[in-house]
């Protein structure tokens, strides 16, 4: 399964991570690869600290749940015709992207539609990466990303970080009750 796949990929960039800043001096290679990653995951100012909380793991279970509820259990048109698991956005006109209907029905509502559509990944694999980053970069998933630092790797908890994720309410709570009565335990390393 691709999740399991990138967070073991994730977890052996975080060792490697530790094994460099354990040494007293690093070869250049070492360097080289740590302003990769500031420059990866946008951190300013080489704060390795934040390349730390940065680089750490999604629940396996989160984003099943994420995944399971954007596309509607896999049937939606844009897990279909884009790749795309989590319904992410653009709102950059020159990404291939589609336009949620009705818009892409009535072509005169494409002029008052709000400028966004949704991306379109070459692969499914490509749309789990996108998340991924989004989770671990984009500042509405701070708080996420900050307790996960703290230590908590519960799903249930951090998924009520992910209110800005969608525009419901309750979408935290669907996301608990997929985890709660569909994959709780199944997948998390």
């Amino acid at each position: 399964m691709r999740f399991v796949q990138d967070d073991a990929e994730i977890l052996q960039r975080e060792e490697k991570l530790f094994k460099i800043l354990a040494k007293k001096s690093n070869t250049k290679e070492e360097k080289n690869w740590l302003k990769w990653k500031f420059k990866e995951y946008k951190i300013k100012n080489s704060d390795i600290s934040e390349l730390k909380i940065r680089m750490d793991i999604i629940p396996v279970s989160l984003a099943i749940a994420q995944a399971a509820l954007e596309t509607g259990w896999g049937e939606s048109r844009f897990a279909n015709e884009a790749n795309n698991l989590f319904g992410i956005r653009t709102w950059n006109q020159e990404d291939k992207h589609l336009i949620p209907m009705p818009a892409s029905v009535d072509p005169a509502f494409k002029t008052v539609w709000p400028g966004w559509g949704v991306k379109v990944y070459e692969t499914k694999c490509d749309s789990v990466k996108d998340y991924m980053r989004i989770i671990n970069e984009v500042f509405a998933y701070a708080e996420f990303r900050e307790m996960r630092g703290d230590g908590e790797t519960d799903a249930l908890v951090l998924a009520r970080t992910l209110k800005r994720w969608a525009a419901e309410d309750h979408y935290t709570d669907l996301i608990e009750d997929v985890i709660k009565y569909n994959i709780r335990g199944k997948y998390d390393l």
